[in-house]
């Protein structure tokens, strides 16, 4: 489970999110039952403002034991992206953070996503910020372009599907066994049946 959230300054309110990262922590299950059905959390943090004497632009916080340095506590953990710190260039890009804090930080003044940025979830986030620059004209183009995609997607899985029946409707009537329809139809046991 993710809580994420971006802070322009430092304020209370910054503090107030360990609070709501441990009650998402707490709130997966209800009373009376086992802790161990708990998932881990990770508080994401990204500041426009520097926190701390790291010199790392990322950096990752656990609950310890002050005494003993124990962590009791092993599934949350609060994670600070500080924008300041972060000075990398496209071509010092090595890491998934790498790439969405170099993102976050210039996507304002980013024309097109550099070719060397691999991770799909980034590049659905480039296509969503692009987008926000459209025209009202290049967004209706685009929505026109998309249904007729889906349009055309759908008339192929239909002919497939169509196909598909056909050839379990005549393996059928053949008196194969329902496992070789299965294997050569991808049919269900219950589709064959129906045939």
């Amino acid at each position: 489970m993710f809580s994420l959230w971006k802070c322009k300054l430092p304020n209370s309110s910054f503090f107030i999110k360990g609070y709501y990262t441990s009650q998402s922590y707490v709130s997966q299950i209800d009373k009376g039952v086992e802790y161990n059905r708990l998932k881990p959390v990770y508080f994401i943090s990204i500041l426009e403002f520097e926190i701390g004497q790291n010199p790392n632009y990322f950096s990752r916080h656990k609950v310890l034991d002050i005494e003993t340095k124990e962590q009791v506590i092993a599934d949350v953990e609060f994670n600070f992206i500080e924008l300041p710190k972060f000075d990398k260039k496209i071509d010092q890009l090595e890491t998934s953070i790498d790439q969405w804090t170099y993102f976050i930080k210039n996507a304002e003044n980013l024309s097109l996503i550099p070719e060397s940025v691999k991770d799909e979830g980034l590049k659905e986030a480039d296509s969503e910020a692009d987008r926000r620059n459209w025209t009202k004209q290049e967004l209706e183009d685009y929505e026109r372009a998309s249904i007729k995609e889906r349009d055309e997607i759908g008339r192929i899985e239909f002919a497939e599907k169509k196909t598909k029946l056909e050839m379990g409707r005549l393996m059928k009537a053949e008196g194969e066994p329902t496992e070789k329809i299965m294997k050569y139809t991808s049919l269900t046991e219950a589709e064959i049946e129906k045939l």
